[in-house]
């Protein structure tokens, strides 16, 4: 009489084959999921990069050639860097963003770019004169460091006016 089935040893070693199988499936699924984690951190961040590019490109392309006031009633520069920009990497007044309610509000609009504690900010002044009541956005969360250099007269500085 002849016995079918499995030995001791035939299934330790299928078991054995199962678990090494069932660990790299694991260690794989583990390593894919730390993997797609980096992924979107650095999507997250390079969405912030390019926000931050394509606000600071809107600003710049609509830089407007008027005075305004500080709330001490003194002009501000046209356009400021460094020292004279009250803190801010530079600031200027641009032509306000489009108003499609209709709302009373003028439409040039001083907006300042600030390194902040939480990252790189734009803060907007709803006014264009006196007492600046800022509007802040954090474009750039965890931005250290940041500065502001222009090519001015054949040299790079910090500082124009």
């Amino acid at each position: 009489m002849r016995q079918s089935g499995f030995t001791l040893v035939e299934t330790m070693v299928a078991l054995l084959v199962f678990g090494l199988v069932a660990s790299a499936g694991a260690l794989m699924l583990g390593n894919s999921v730390e993997a797609s984690q980096q992924i979107e951190e650095a999507s997250a961040e390079t969405m912030a990069l390019q926000r931050s590019r394509a606000a600071l490109a809107a600003d710049l392309a609509q830089i407007a050639p008027r005075p305004s006031r500080d709330a001490d009633g003194g002009l501000r520069p046209l356009f400021a860097a460094g020292m004279v920009a009250d803190g801010a990497l530079f600031s200027f007044l641009r032509l306000g963003p489009d108003n499609p309610d209709g709302e009373a509000r003028p439409e040039l609009q001083y907006v300042a770019w600030h390194q902040g504690e939480t990252g790189l900010e734009r803060r907007s002044a709803r006014y264009l004169d006196g007492a600046v009541e800022e509007v802040s956005a954090t474009l750039l969360p965890g931005a250290a460091g940041a500065r502001a250099e222009f090519y001015y007269e054949g040299a790079w500085s910090g500082d124009i006016m």
